[in-house]
């Protein structure tokens, strides 16, 4: 897997990557866009304090991945996100997954 903290990339590509099982970004402050090819097998997506990631993106390339394996995606967006939207996109993926969502009401670190 790949773990990126206080990373000071813009854009990331993580292509053909058959064993690589997470992807986590913390606290990368300028990470922009973080595209994921032909990584069969992962199962668990942490985002997190990602100021500048577009977490619709994120979560609509996720949707997209045909998954091999119960999945974790763990999204904690430093901007207002509209969790109506966000759920209703979850839901609206073409997998069948199982979905739980979490809801986080703190305040923004």
């Amino acid at each position: 897997g790949i773990t990126l903290t206080n990373c000071g990339i813009t854009d990331l590509v993580l292509k053909d990557c058959p064993k690589m099982m997470f992807i986590h970004a913390t606290r990368c402050r300028v990470l922009k866009h973080l595209k994921v090819e032909n990584a069969p097998i992962v199962n668990r997506f942490d985002y997190a304090q990602c100021k500048k990631l577009n977490m619709d993106q994120v979560l609509d390339q996720i949707l997209r991945m045909p998954p091999e394996r119960n999945r974790i995606i763990y999204l904690r967006p430093m901007q207002q996100a509209d969790t109506l939207t966000l759920e209703q996109k979850t839901f609206s993926g073409p997998y069948p997954d199982h979905i739980c969502v979490i809801h986080e009401f703190s305040n923004h670190p």
